[in-house]
């Protein structure tokens, strides 16, 4: 999962949920705790009755937190609402969060993980410092592409999920147990319109949880090897929609037409990024709403991105973020570990030894070595890891 800047957090700024209007619609307002327990105001009675209850769905809000000294803040959670997670990946002035999840219920969310913690560790080191490389070289030129080493390797990634192996990544179901363990956290709720404090309908809120749930469940075929067709599988992690296309896709199959047309389970629309399923989910439960202010785009689009990427959608105005976590040290693990580079620049190549992370000095972008050398990222096209 996984991305220096961190906005200052809050401790202990919590959510109580308040009825609004007579079908049960809900409108946070914020409270905060005094000390590192659960607050008397959170156990409030008030908090109890308010639940989603559409048709035949009955739930209670979902209370979140006190899992350990760091997590000591209860939050309530309803289906629907976004999960933010900062791994501190990729250290971009302004990235704050790196992965996205969307809440489904029951103590459940919903996500596409890439599975990077069971890749070599020349995988993750490549594909941590392609991810820096790339977001770095967008800031300084926002027409710059991967180079064709980046590309094969990325290439490469979406085979192996694609054809069904899922240590490459999937869209899944989980809890919460990775959430706590990232740097820090936040919880978001989509509105219509977050000035006017307009939310969606609980139709509408759980069209968003069902499109989630379709493509995390193992009912989805894939082409393995040699065409080979496998059956009751999620659907697979999207590598090349961010990295090489820079653009995102809301499927509508169905598993008995993907079954008709085997191509379509090798179309970039039939795996997902993190963002890219978030996103997906809410604009499929809104894009057809007669009134055209009350569709859910997430990603505004008036950034250099075409694909939408998990700080686009935090910032996004159809989003209040009313949670964050407790600060945290960082996680440390052996993808911090300096590499050998050969840098493609376009007018020559340099031999790097011992790079081990991007440093941002003055506007301008460098890949930084354990020694601290520094090589601009300015011109560079391309690289390979020397092993």
């Amino acid at each position: 999962m996984a991305i220096l800047l961190v906005t200052p957090l809050i401790r202990g700024e919590n959510v109580e949920l308040t009825s609004s209007s007579a079908d049960g619609d809900i409108e946070p307002t914020t409270t905060t705790d005094s000390a590192n327990s659960i607050s008397t105001e959170s156990k409030d009675t008030n908090l109890t009755p308010v639940s989603i209850n559409t048709g035949d769905r009955y739930e209670e809000p979902y209370e979140s937190g006190n899992d350990s000294e760091n997590h000591t803040n209860a939050t309530i959670l309803i289906p629907g609402d976004i999960i933010f997670e900062y791994w501190e990946k990729i250290k971009i002035d302004g990235v704050d969060v790196d992965h996205t999840a969307l809440y489904v219920g029951n103590g459940k969310l919903v996500e596409a993980d890439p599975y990077i913690n069971k890749w070599t560790t020349l995988e993750r080191f490549k594909y941590n410092t392609m991810a820096l490389f790339y977001h770095a070289s967008k800031m300084v030129n926002p027409s710059f592409e991967l180079g064709p080493n980046l590309k094969e390797f990325v290439y490469g990634l979406q085979n192996r999920s694609y054809g069904g192996d899922t240590d490459y990544g999937k869209v899944e179901e989980d809890d919460f147990g990775d959430v706590y363990d990232s740097y820090s956290y936040y919880y978001g709720r989509v509105y219509i319109d977050r000035e006017n404090n307009l939310l969606p309908d609980n139709t509408t809120r759980y069209e968003a949880v069902d499109y989630a749930n379709e493509r995390a469940s193992p009912k989805w075929p894939l082409v393995g090897e040699n065409g080979l067709i496998l059956l009751n599988h999620p659907r697979p992690f999207d590598y090349v929609s961010p990295w090489i296309m820079d653009e995102k896709q809301c499927d509508e199959y169905t598993v008995d037409m993907v079954m008709a047309n085997l191509s379509l389970a090798k179309n970039l629309d039939y795996g997902y990024g993190c963002s890219e399923l978030v996103w997906a989910a809410w604009w499929h439960a809104t894009k057809n709403s007669p009134n055209e202010n009350e569709r859910i785009d997430l990603d505004s689009d008036n950034t250099i991105y075409k694909y939408v990427w998990p700080w686009e959608i935090k910032n996004s105005p159809h989003v209040k973020i009313y949670y964050n976590s407790t600060d945290k040290p960082t996680n440390t693990d052996d993808t911090s570990q300096p590499m050998d580079l050969k840098l493609i620049y376009t007018d020559k190549i340099v031999y790097v030894n011992n790079v081990e992370d991007v440093e941002e000095m003055n506007g301008e972008y460098y890949l930084k070595t354990s020694s601290n050398e520094l090589y601009s990222i300015d011109g560079l096209m391309d690289f390979e890891v020397l092993q």
